[in-house]
């Protein structure tokens, strides 16, 4: 059945609300294959870890879930770790694709992950499969920019999609809209406690270790069998409350240039965000930040700091980096 959306008309597929016009095309797009892969080199060389510390939940919530990600890698569906320069969740090798830049309009390198500055992000363009011709059919947006509940969508794009602005997690499943649609779930039914690729984990499990939920990743492990993003959460109790420190190990580094540059003009390619979702019993609430580190930072490298969650700008840390660095070509 379709609905009305203002003066443009939507279908809704799967739970997500897309132009008619776009239906039988969505719908026919090739979703990702069940895929098992070797181990070999696809495992990115270097990781680090991250301790977060005095993660406070506001008064009257409580924690209820973390998910950190390096928004500058990308898994394949063959278990490849590829680069993301523009941190959209569309890899390099895909965006430079000439023919899709000319059928989806998308594009690698820009920092809001919007080619054309719609409101509608490249990966949501993409995995909608709303072509270039068919971008007039989209609603205005007014503000592109904006996140009211900071979920990692846009409130436009919430709009197509069919989700709450301004509830972070709609389907209440325990994890962000955005978190979901990146990792190509639904995020308007609650998928969190499924197993679609039989392998073990849970949709929710995947997510937080951002290995895909569609196909098997036994084999998406470091060569001494530990997979990537180990959350290691300690409870703090003080006079103040409850704060919590978070330590995350695993964490892969990409070895690529981004746009983001520290003081000394080097670029940061990696930037992680640490997304902390805070409930009251009724609904959540997202505190996140997000931290840089170079691509030269040393394997194993550690870096701790106090998280604060309402900071409008990137924490650069200054890692130990390689004294051998040789940049990937972009």
């Amino acid at each position: 059945m379709g609905r009305f959306l203002g003066s443009h008309k939507f279908m809704i597929s799967l739970g997500i609300v897309v132009p008619l016009s776009l239906f039988i095309f969505f719908n026919n797009c090739a979703g990702p294959r069940m895929a098992e892969v070797l181990l070999s080199e696809k495992f990115p060389p270097k990781v680090v870890t991250l301790r977060a510390n005095k993660i406070c939940p506001a008064p009257g919530r409580r924690l209820d879930s973390t998910f950190v990600t390096n928004l500058a890698s990308v898994v394949g569906s063959d278990g490849t770790f590829l680069p993301d320069e523009d941190l959209d969740g569309l890899s390099n090798d895909l965006e430079q694709d000439l023919n899709l830049q000319k059928l989806f309009g998308i594009g690698p390198a820009h920092p809001d992950s919007d080619v054309n500055h719609d409101g509608f992000g490249d990966f949501t363009i993409f995995r909608l499969g709303i072509t270039t011709a068919n971008q007039s059919g989209l609603p205005p947006c007014v503000d592109r920019l904006a996140d009211t509940d900071k979920d990692g969508l846009k409130d436009c794009e919430e709009l197509i999609l069919g989700t709450v602005k301004s509830n972070p997690d709609t389907d209440d499943d325990g994890v962000p809209d955005g978190v979901e649609w990146r990792a190509r779930l639904n995020p308007r039914y609650n998928d969190a406690a499924l197993d679609p690729d039989v392998d073990g984990l849970s949709n929710l499990n995947e997510v937080r270790q951002n290995s895909p939920p569609a196909f098997t990743n036994s084999l998406i492990i470091n060569p001494f069998g530990v997979p990537l993003y180990q959350y290691d959460l300690q409870t703090k109790v003080s006079d103040f409350g409850v704060c919590y420190d978070l330590e995350i190990s695993n964490i892969p580094v990409m070895n690529i240039k981004t746009g983001t540059v520290n003081e000394d003009g080097q670029g940061a390619a990696n930037v992680v965000q640490i997304m902390v979702v805070e409930k009251d019993g009724v609904q959540s609430r997202i505190q996140k930040m997000t931290v840089v580190f170079r691509a030269e930072a040393k394997d194993g490298s550690r870096a701790e700091f106090d998280f604060d969650g309402g900071q409008t700008q990137s924490l650069f840390l200054d890692l130990p980096v390689d004294t051998v660095f040789e940049e990937v070509p972009r």
